[in-house]
């Protein structure tokens, strides 16, 4: 991946984090409020989800051609990497959270949800490549 790469990569990075931070305060202070918990805990998976599609196709337009399929694999990889540190990182250091705390976050089994936006940050880039290279 060249230099150019890397800075797409980051930057979609950033605004995906951005938007889901925005989506986590709307679910935590309204959602939460009106319909409980739970919901606003699906909200806010599906917001990151939908917000990691958006910036997957941007990357996909970004590196359409002949080595799509290998940005989008590294791409997948990087996104999913910085999400796990800034998560530890941000909730233990900034926000004081536990290490019990952050790692409740994949307990899946639980009904916890975070491996969606985890799973959806490999795949989207990959798939959205697909979409920009092969479907029109």
């Amino acid at each position: 991946m060249n230099q150019i790469d890397w800075a797409i990569a980051i930057s979609l990075w950033l605004v995906a984090t951005v938007i889901a931070i925005i989506n986590g305060y709307v679910g935590d202070t309204y959602i939460a409020r009106l319909y409980g918990l739970y919901p606003a805990h699906l909200y806010k998976t599906l917001g990151a989800v939908l917000a990691v599609m958006l910036v997957a196709w941007l990357h996909a337009r970004q590196t359409q051609g002949g080595h799509w399929y290998a940005a989008a694999l590294e791409v997948g990889a990087i996104w999913v990497t910085l999400s796990i540190m800034f998560r530890f990182v941000v909730g233990r250091f900034i926000f004081g959270n536990s290490w019990r705390k952050l790692w409740s976050d994949y307990y899946f089994w639980r009904g916890r949800l975070w491996v969606w936006v985890l799973m959806a940050e490999a795949i989207a880039p990959p798939l959205m490549g697909w979409f920009v290279n092969h479907a029109g």
